[in-house]
């Protein structure tokens, strides 16, 4: 009976640093770490949960070169930096597979690796490929420094925060893509003779300098007044008709052309280029 309450328990505990793990790399998330930011917290959460022993991420090249990234313990591969993985070793990578060594001397080939390996005091090493877009791009490793057997719970936790680590680094490399967008975007229009604003629901998020001074309006009045009350008459069933296609899914331009009305009542012979956002807070051009 007690065996079976402990083996529960260890169970339990095993998926409590799992999560924990996990739970680290999300925090990391969530504050918009940048990629190094990333592994640089996976890496130091697996060491953390496993202090006896060291933990690294390496960046794999397509001819299984190897370089090391974010470490935690001695330098991690020390002088050889310019290990390369033989072929079986990276096919098992290519293939999702985790590489399970319990000895270094006897569980890989003679010959550069072994040598680089044991250079750096590396006895033992478990490491989980971490891909991006179908391709092999890192490697998520724990390492020992005297040979050892390699438990399921290691590597079930090293496995689940290699496939997390995926996860967040396809969400920063999306964020960055799309911070580099709007970052391109605010040059051009911030530059532009022509009127230009993001539109949310009813009002209005962006608004270049050129639509601010055509519409007569200052700046804080425009982003507190009804997308309505400045959009020409003949133009708001227009506006309304896209709005209504997006709600339901239905396919609508993402940008066109529109008049004001400005505070004078005058019609600017400039255009609008209006695309609406789901969401973003209001930004004030600079």
């Amino acid at each position: 009976m007690s065996t079976d309450h402990d083996q529960t328990g260890s169970v339990q505990a095993g998926i409590g640093v799992r999560l924990a793990v996990i739970k680290d790399i999300a925090r990391a998330m969530r504050d918009g770490q940048p990629l190094d930011g990333l592994i640089q917290a996976a890496v130091d959460s697996l060491h953390g949960h496993f202090p006896d022993l060291r933990s690294a991420y390496l960046t794999v090249a397509q001819d299984g070169r190897v370089t090391v990234e974010g470490s935690v313990g001695s330098p991690w591969l020390g002088s050889a930096r310019e290990l390369v993985f033989p072929g079986r070793v990276m096919e098992t990578l290519r293939s999702g597979d985790l590489i399970v060594i319990d000895d270094t001397e006897t569980g890989l080939a003679s010959g550069a690796p072994v040598a680089g390996l044991m250079s750096a005091n590396v006895r033992a090493l478990l490491g989980a490929p971490v891909p991006y877009s179908e391709t092999l791009v890192g490697l998520l490793s724990l390492d020992a420094t005297t040979p050892r057997p390699w438990s399921g719970h290691e590597r079930a936790t090293l496995r689940e925060a290699a496939d997390f680590l995926v996860v967040a680094l396809r969400d920063a490399d999306a964020r960055r893509q799309l911070e580099d967008s709007e970052r391109k975007f605010r040059l051009l229009a911030e530059s532009s003779h022509a009127m230009i604003a993001l539109l949310q629901d009813d009002g209005a998020v962006y608004l270049n300098p050129e639509f601010v001074r055509l519409s007569e309006y200052s700046y804080d009045e425009l982003i507190r007044t009804s997308l309505w009350d400045i959009i020409h008459p003949d133009d708001v069933d227009m506006i309304r008709s896209y709005r209504g296609r997006r709600l339901r899914g239905q396919a609508a331009p993402t940008g066109y052309e529109t008049r004001i009305v400005t505070k004078s009542g005058k019609t600017p012979s400039g255009s609008t280029c209006a695309r609406r956002r789901s969401s973003s807070p209001a930004s004030r051009p600079s």
